[in-house]
């Protein structure tokens, strides 16, 4: 059940990123860009979790930080 709902994650994701790229984006690249939207999440959180201090983060840096991120990959 686990990879099934993992499907379904990333097909919601995936489409909402179609929806704010160009319509001519190819899936290749809007592929790309849920994949680094997704690093970009997960990177931050694992720096939140792990070692705030050092990358001199808070909630609300993060969340700054990963919106400002994902902001410019779905503009660029």
């Amino acid at each position: 059940m686990r990879p099934a709902l993992y499907e379904e994650f990333l097909q919601t994701i995936h489409e909402l990123i179609r929806k704010v790229l160009p319509q001519d984006t190819t899936v290749a690249t809007s592929n790309m860009r849920m994949r680094q939207v997704l690093t970009c999440l997960h990177g931050t959180a694992a720096l939140l979790i792990a070692h705030p201090r050092a990358y001199g983060l808070t909630k609300v840096k993060a969340i700054k930080d990963a919106e400002d991120t994902i902001m410019r990959l779905l503009r660029d």
